[in-house]
């Protein structure tokens, strides 16, 4: 009994310090937007650590004080930032659908890699995404008319903000705002995807280093794999966004974003992999992050294209092949 109220009272705390993150944002402050990022962390910690009935409260408890404070953010932060960390979280934790526990007790578990993990989070926001596209397209107006509401509401939101005063002089508001809104469903796949894994790894390593992570803890650099096969849905996105009419393009850019950063999180594993034998590791991953944060139009498709290469080309494979001594 006192073990399952332990369990309550950290699903409970946790709830509470998730949801505190999230509102922080929502007054508006730098810091607290910041803190918004690190909002699925203590929902993620408790179902690793805890269990999946601890996870569980912490998503209610979420949810419920998300609700009650700020009423018109309740759906969303349930159905896009809680419900999916609480998923992700317990799809981590759990083995394998069908694998049986072995017969030799020291024997470990099979447990999703966590290229399967991130296949799933894929999924989620690229359906995420696909559903704010739908909704824009049945709107009143259409889509067009559903982008020329959303986009007058931005830019009320921004002359409020004063951020309209600290844009440039050649960059129109009205523009960029119709900008931020057309771009909207993309964002939110790729960048709540994003959000999710890196929250979930943070998670997973906090609870790993207190030894309460009860699956084994996965090399990402080595173990980050995506299938082959995902390279079809990948080509037909980039296809449709390229030359498909509306609303497919839109659908299409949808895909592509979330795959492409599927893809780009694979050529920074390989890198990571490929990189383990060399002198100036520590220098060399500097600067391809410094790389990443400073010119991320370039260096993102760059590391796309590696990852895509190397579902084909398994370049770790080989690397770890070439490194084993030959008898």
């Amino acid at each position: 009994m006192r073990f399952h109220l332990t369990r309550l009272a950290i699903g409970v705390g946790s709830g509470a310090a998730a949801a505190t993150l999230f509102l922080a944002a929502t007054r508006g402050a730098s810091m607290g937007v910041a803190l918004a990022y690190l909002g699925p962390l203590p929902l993620m910690i408790a179902t690793l650590g805890w269990g999946y009935d601890a996870g569980l409260a912490a998503l209610f408890v979420a949810c419920a004080l998300v609700a009650a404070a700020a009423p018109s953010y309740g759906l969303v932060y349930g159905l896009l930032i809680a419900g999916p960390a609480w998923g992700l979280a317990a799809f981590a934790a759990a083995p394998k659908f069908g694998s049986k526990r072995p017969e030799d007790l020291t024997s470990p578990r099979l447990y999703s890699g966590p290229g399967a993990i991130a296949l799933l989070a894929a999924a989620i926001f690229i359906a995420a995404g696909a559903v704010q596209l739908a909704l824009m397209w049945a709107a009143k107006g259409g889509y067009a008319g559903a982008v020329a509401d959303l986009s007058r509401e931005l830019r009320a939101a921004l002359d409020s903000s004063g951020a309209t005063r600290q844009l440039p002089a050649d960059l129109n508001p009205d523009e960029l705002a119709v900008a931020m809104v057309q771009i909207a469903p993309t964002a939110l796949a790729t960048g709540a995807l994003i959000m999710q894994l890196a929250n979930l790894y943070l998670a997973a390593r906090s609870v790993q280093l207190s030894q309460r992570l009860s699956r084994p803890w996965r090399d990402i650099p080595s173990g980050f794999v995506l299938p082959r096969w995902l390279s079809v849905p990948s080509a037909a996105g980039l296809a449709a966004a390229l030359f498909a009419h509306s609303p497919y393009d839109d659908y299409g850019l949808v895909v592509t974003g979330a795959l492409g950063a599927l893809y780009a999180m694979q050529g920074l594993a390989a890198l990571h992999a490929l990189s383990r034998q060399a002198a100036a590791r520590p220098f060399m991953l500097a600067a391809l992050y410094f790389a990443c944060a400073v010119a991320a139009q370039w260096v993102a498709p760059a590391l796309a294209l590696l990852g895509l290469a190397e579902s084909f080309a398994n370049l770790r494979g080989r690397a770890a092949r070439s490194l084993k001594p030959r008898t």
